[in-house]
């Protein structure tokens, strides 16, 4: 399999794993439509955290995976329980990316970028605890 997700026991996050060799044609639709059922049964809104560190994407393949996340058939990035989409990543592109999908164009998506899996996961704890 090209991605894991699971949510973290006993918190609101969701983990979401993107590998190198994640297909936004053929992984996508299924890890989205996992993603989907997680947050619908959740009983209380979540962050999603996307480690996309290792994932291999052309410009091409983020501006349509931007467009169907956010204009699709499941909109996961506008799912009403989806609380912050946070993106782990160190790519320059997908950083600028983030920011364009918090633009009125994709709909305001509550979106933030974060250079490791732990600054994200202490970004949403704090972000709970303020709650």
């Amino acid at each position: 399999m090209n991605y894991k997700i699971e949510v973290v026991p006993n918190e609101p996050i969701l983990m979401v794993d993107l590998y190198k060799h994640y297909s936004f044609t053929v992984d996508d639709p299924v890890a989205t439509g996992e993603c989907w059922k997680i947050l619908d049964e959740s009983d209380e809104p979540m962050f999603m955290i996307m480690d996309v560190t290792d994932l291999a994407i052309s410009l091409d393949d983020l501006v349509q995976a931007a467009n169907r996340d956010t204009h699709g058939e499941q909109p996961i990035y506008h799912h009403p329980k989806l609380q912050e989409l946070l993106v782990v990543t160190r790519s320059k592109m997908i950083q600028i990316a983030v920011r364009g999908i918090t633009s009125v164009a994709f709909g305001n998506v509550n979106a933030k970028a974060f250079g490791t899996v732990d600054e994200a996961l202490a970004y949403a704890r704090s972000q709970l605890a303020a709650q």
